[in-house]
């Protein structure tokens, strides 16, 4: 009797602390997940694989189109830790790195928070004025061969971006374009704002 209470004991308090501590499933960070199916543009390498957000970081920048000005907010997303000030790129080819681009909405500027919304694919061709609260791009970028390769996503493709929350610093959204060629890239993330 002693020894069949000490093994209910023992079956509890595992239990309480998650199992025996064989779980086959991953630590999540939280922060997003993504499933990408597509070709590189230039290798025409096929690029199958699920992405685990483990940083995000939305930058603001003023920058010229047509010579005129336009907020563009850069989302940088990451299955590797990288300084904030310093390049995303990958440099190992077990690291991702995914970079939403989205066009501000008119008049804004580096201060204006990232509105919450849907924002369609930009025309390349479009006059300034019809790229306000667009996504200007969406670019993946991988490591082969010794090298970086990065492929557009926006390009020849249908879809969306979605901010759904912007809190303090914190924003939230999710990913889901189809080129006509059939690639694919679908997920969510969370991201902070880039400190000045």
């Amino acid at each position: 009797m002693k020894n069949l209470w000490i093994i209910l004991c023992a079956s509890f308090i595992l239990t309480a602390c998650g199992g025996t501590g064989t779980s086959s499933s991953p630590i999540s960070s939280g922060l997003g997940k993504f499933s990408m199916d597509f070709k590189t543009m230039n290798s025409k390498t096929d690029v199958k694989k699920d992405f685990e957000v483990k940083k995000g970081v939305v930058t603001p920048l003023a920058i010229n189109l047509d010579s005129k000005p336009i907020i563009r907010y850069m989302i940088d997303l990451t299955d590797f830790e990288y300084d904030a000030n310093s390049s995303a790129k990958p440099n190992n080819e077990k690291q991702t790195w995914i970079e939403i681009s989205l066009f501000g909405d008119s008049g804004g500027t580096v201060d204006t928070p990232l509105r919450t919304g849907t924002f369609e694919l930009s025309d390349s061709g479009a006059s300034v004025g019809d790229k306000f609260s667009k996504v200007s791009n969406v670019k993946v970028a991988i490591f082969k061969d010794g090298k970086t390769e990065e492929t557009s996503l926006a390009y020849k493709a249908k879809g969306t971006v979605k901010i759904n929350a912007v809190s303090g610093d914190t924003v939230t959204g999710e990913v889901d374009l189809t080129q006509e060629n059939g690639g694919k890239i679908k997920g969510n993330f969370t991201a902070q704002m880039k400190k000045k």
